[in-house]
């Protein structure tokens, strides 16, 4: 969790160091300042690329393009023995026990290398907001002597994407904490619409049982969970992101 400053120091030292290092990170553009190789893991397998995340991302686009036209065609031979394999009445005899195995020797590849369609992985709309979505008036916050927060106004509209920036211990978790009501300022108001409904992603985790797996944390262990307006099995929508 480092703040905007401390990947600038980052950044900086590692132009400089000699040695090797391995990061494992979500951040593209720390990737793109620093990065020399890419090493990309994809089902089972480690790609290597040469260059920053910018170079990956052409090289990568360059594979995937060649990579579509190997699977046109081998779903095209997969289809052609599968449309043997059911057309041959007596297709389980010896003689024929060599091209069955190719059969699934081809389905087994296939499936191997079928890409996860995430296209279909969609984060619905919320409901339709009125006319208020947050509105923060004179709002300050302190712990002890230090001062977090000193008078501050905003107001959130409709469709409004805010990103909170700082340094650790700044208050960004803290304004998101208020916004919530699960910490109350010293002075000053916050009001969030009637219509509002918060989703709220706590980087500690504090509320995930670490002895349940992901599928049971996202589930509540149901068979059918709801996305959006749309019910659907929760094993399968939780596969779509590659977890079991």
């Amino acid at each position: 969790h480092l703040d905007a400053e401390s990947v600038n120091w980052l950044e900086q030292h590692l132009s400089k160091y000699a040695g090797a290092v391995v990061a494992v990170t979500h951040d593209r553009y720390f990737l793109n300042n620093v990065a020399e190789w890419i090493l990309e893991l994809d089902r089972g397998r480690a790609i290597p690329y040469e260059g920053n995340y910018s170079t990956y991302l052409d090289k990568k686009s360059t594979r995937l393009k060649v990579e579509g036209r190997k699977d046109e065609k081998r779903q095209k031979r997969l289809k052609e023995e599968l449309e043997w394999v059911r057309s041959n009445a007596k297709g389980r005899q010896t003689k024929s026990k060599a091209r069955l195995a190719r059969y699934e020797e081809m389905a087994a590849e296939a499936d191997k290398m079928r890409k996860l369609d995430f296209e279909e992985i969609q984060i619905p709309p919320g409901p339709r907001l009125g006319s208020i979505v947050v509105e923060v008036q004179n709002l300050s916050k302190a712990f002890g002597d230090k001062v977090l927060i000193d008078d501050l106004s905003f107001t959130l509209p409709r469709n409004g994407i805010v990103g909170v920036i700082g340094p650790n211990g700044a208050g960004k978790t803290t304004l998101f904490k208020m916004i919530q009501g699960l910490e109350t300022p010293d002075s000053g108001a916050i009001k969030v619409g009637d219509t509002v409904k918060i989703s709220y992603v706590d980087r500690s985790r504090a509320n995930i049982d670490p002895k349940k797996t992901l599928w049971a944390v996202v589930s509540d262990e149901l068979d059918y969970i709801n996305v959006g307006q749309v019910e659907m099995p929760s094993r399968a929508y939780v596969s779509a992101f590659g977890f079991k």
